[in-house]
């Protein structure tokens, strides 16, 4: 059953003693089932800054604890961003901004217009026109078809994106075309961060105040084989779930098939890696240039895949400049 959508039209929102308002509130997409959620685009007010775009992302009434734990994990990953790009440790291009959200300390959000009705768990954050790359590839067929040089270079901002993501010393652990959007001028922005958790392999350390995962989840399409055998997962599950999105980008069909959660298992654990066949769209030379990286993202053992997106970044740039 879906549930029906809340009714706000403006939102108050309380931080550290300082009063924002967030209106023009509209629906932006229909609810989610999947991970319980509304989205809605506002604007938000505020006396240090112009009046900006946000999408307001909150919980549907009757929502579960995995559906909380997922929200509040989505909330703490941007909030952990957004620090350290306060600090001057990192910019989060590509990443949204988390401006507010009534799950983290010090911070009220309320209707306007039911001061005394309080808003179930919601999180205010940047918004940013375009279309998912799932739009792009498949479901809008007003859009036009992209060329060989605009996917290669959607893929270098995706790789660039995440690279940045596991900078902060986060993994996404739910790549997919539905969580990239597509700007007009290519570049990329990753959302919904609901799955994603601290890489405990990584220098800066695991953050006791995020959850643990269960790393059996995810998309099936798109998980690591290490996601399906319930494995200790790193950068490199998302390395693969990236390898499976450049396949498909470039193809047009994903790399591997199947009807159910054991047949994606199989397929993802035990199935070659298929090659790249020239068509109209992909030359012989692109088919030769992008095999190796195909290869190397998508090995069914960690150690034999790539060792950081550097190398990638680095030939599609060389790529798109010849």
């Amino acid at each position: 059953m879906i549930e029906t959508r809340s009714t706000h039209q403006a939102l108050v929102i309380i931080k550290n003693g300082c009063q924002s308002l967030v209106t023009d509130l509209q629906p932006l997409s229909p609810s989610n089932p999947l991970n319980h959620t509304e989205l809605w685009y506002g604007v938000w007010h505020s006396t240090h800054s112009p009046p900006t775009p946000v999408v307001v992302k909150q919980l549907l009434p009757h929502f579960n604890a995995t559906h909380l734990a997922h929200f509040e994990q989505e909330i703490n990953a941007l909030h952990h961003c957004q620090s350290l790009a306060i600090d001057g440790t990192h910019h989060t291009s590509g990443i949204p901004t988390l401006y507010a959200s009534n799950l983290l300390p010090d911070t009220l959000i309320f209707d306007q217009q039911q001061p005394q009705q309080s808003v179930g768990p919601c999180l205010v954050m940047s918004y940013h026109p375009g279309e998912t790359l799932k739009s792009l590839l498949y479901a809008n067929a007003k859009l036009p078809l992209l060329s060989l040089p605009q996917k290669m270079t959607i893929f270098l901002h995706s790789c660039q994106v995440v690279n940045r993501l596991h900078q902060f010393g986060l993994m996404h652990l739910d790549l997919k075309p539905a969580n990239f959007i597509v700007k007009p001028n290519l570049e990329v922005v990753l959302i919904d961060f609901g799955l994603s958790d601290f890489d405990v392999s990584d220098a800066m350390g695991k953050n006791d105040s995020l959850n643990c995962k269960t790393y059996t989840a995810g998309t099936p399409a798109y998980m690591s084989p290490e996601q399906f055998t319930g494995q200790t997962v790193d950068k490199f599950s998302d390395y693969y779930s990236l390898g499976v999105v450049w396949y498909e980008l470039l193809t047009g069909c994903l790399p591997f098939m199947a009807n159910d959660y054991p047949g994606w298992a199989i397929a993802h654990c035990q199935q070659p890696v298929p090659f790249l066949c020239p068509n109209h769209q992909l030359s012989e030379f692109a088919c030769q240039a992008c095999q190796p990286f195909i290869d190397k993202l998508l090995a069914k053992r960690v150690e034999n895949r790539i060792n950081d997106l550097a190398s990638i970044i680095n030939a599609l740039k060389i790529l798109l400049n010849q």
